[in-house]
């Protein structure tokens, strides 16, 4: 598989992972976004928490447009490519950040929170490594 049909791939993975999601929020409503939610925190839930969930699930609407669109022609949407592999870094980092930061360890099973990091990371970077060899060195780009 060459470097161009891996990034179309992945942009189209990262696309339905986020178009799946939201369907599932939007159509299961508050039932399903409790349903993934650990035991022990189900009390925590609150109206507040739903909403935002809600709000991100159509943000992510747009993301997957965007990562739909792209998927064409991946080697000219510089910025949509950076910018996700960007986003996946940083979403990575704070998840394994942002259990401490809260005190939430006791929620979620260490090896989850990890294993999910360490994907986001490792997607993110496959972006970066895949897009800039996708161009010739010293190839002026057409726009």
């Amino acid at each position: 598989m060459n470097k161009r049909r891996l990034l179309q791939l992945l942009l189209l993975v990262l696309a339905a992972d986020a178009l799946i999601g939201t369907l599932l929020i939007f159509v299961g409503g508050r039932n399903t976004i409790v349903r993934f939610v650990p035991a022990e925190a189900k009390n925590q839930v609150t109206d507040l928490f739903l909403q935002y969930k809600v709000e991100n699930s159509a943000f992510r609407i747009g993301l997957a447009m965007i990562w739909l669109l792209s998927t064409r022609q991946p080697e000219r949407n510089t910025p949509v490519v950076i910018g996700t592999a960007v986003g996946l870094i940083g979403l990575g980092i704070m998840e394994l950040i942002g259990p401490r930061l809260f005190q939430l360890q006791e929620f979620y099973p260490s090896h989850l929170v990890w294993a999910h990091a360490l994907a986001r990371i490792g997607i993110g970077v496959t972006l970066f490594v895949l897009f800039p060899s996708m161009n010739p060195r010293g190839a002026a780009e057409k726009v």
